[in-house]
């Protein structure tokens, strides 16, 4: 089963393909992160994520930037939400107070 947020992207990312002229509905439709989806996954959102920064929605630095932000603060430890100046600051980031060590939570390489 194709999960809602999953469709929501793929019908944005279509609606700009088809015409450029409405960026702004389908930003607004590819990004919208509510209490009603319950579908919300790392692997989903960093997609989206990725098409914001690749160009597929046309230039949305802004947009790209909020939404990297609004994921950020639903899954803190997932590297693909955290902003450059994080990473820079360190590899601990407190959770509960306790040091967590991202890099060794991330299987990237």
């Amino acid at each position: 089963m194709v999960s809602p947020l999953t469709v929501a992207y793929k019908g944005a990312k279509m609606m700009y393909f088809l015409d450029n002229s409405r960026q702004e509905k389908a930003l607004a439709l590819a990004t919208r992160i509510d209490e009603t989806m319950k579908d919300k996954n790392v692997k989903t959102l960093t997609r989206v994520l990725e098409s914001l920064l690749n160009g597929s929605f046309g230039t949305c630095h802004t947009q790209s930037e909020e939404y990297q932000i609004t994921c950020h603060k639903l899954f803190p430890l997932a590297s693909a939400f955290m902003s450059p100046t994080n990473e820079d600051e360190g590899c601990f980031l407190s959770v509960n107070h306790t040091a967590v060590n991202h890099d060794i939570l991330s299987n990237e390489n």
